[in-house]
């Protein structure tokens, strides 16, 4: 990841090594594997999985809010992680540099999720689907109040405008919807 991001036009690698070590505290992982071997340790971790969100300005309010949720990781799935000036513009409107928070932020291409949701199922995580749309799906979803949230989860949420792709959802080992005013994900 980090050697993707060093190499785009966006950004030379003088500049992405600057965005990493002035990110502390934030601890940036070059893959899920490794953010998973950190969190093993953890008793009932929670990850925020974030499938292709697009603005920076979400990702950091995401960060912000699994930070003080008490989520142990974030890791985003395209989106802002796949350009360096986007990603470094959440890291600041998280505001973690601010608080000294110690984000643990992982990130991998789209097309990976599969393989990213995999792993979380082989450390015995619950990976759970937060969808406010979903017709369509196999199953019915769970509300937030009758949801078994013990142990370790990952709760994997969509893009602003499309929310989390079926394929995603249905391979999902839950499903919660969470009602919201007016339209959208």
């Amino acid at each position: 990841f980090m050697r993707r991001l060093a190499n785009s036009p966006s950004r030379s690698s003088r500049e992405w090594a600057r965005l990493v070590r002035d990110a502390a505290p934030v601890r940036i992982f070059t893959g899920v594997e490794e953010l998973l071997r950190e969190l093993d340790e953890v008793p009932s971790p929670s990850v925020v999985l974030l499938h292709h969100v697009r603005f920076a300005h979400n990702v950091g309010a995401a960060l912000r809010c699994a930070q003080l949720l008490g989520a142990q990781g974030t890791v985003l799935l395209g989106g802002v992680a796949e350009q360096a000036s986007r990603f470094e513009e959440a890291l600041r409107i998280s505001m973690a540099q601010r608080h000294q928070w110690r984000l643990r932020v992982a990130a991998t291409a789209t097309p990976a999720t599969m393989q990213v949701l995999d792993a979380f199922k082989r450390y015995n995580y619950t990976r759970i689907c937060v969808e406010t749309d979903t017709a369509g799906l196999s199953s019915p979803p769970t509300s937030l109040q009758q949801a078994n949230l013990c142990g370790a989860a990952a709760f994997v949420f969509g893009a602003e405008d499309v929310g989390v792709p079926f394929e995603v959802a249905e391979s999902c080992d839950e499903l919660i919807s969470i009602p919201t005013l007016g339209k959208g994900s």
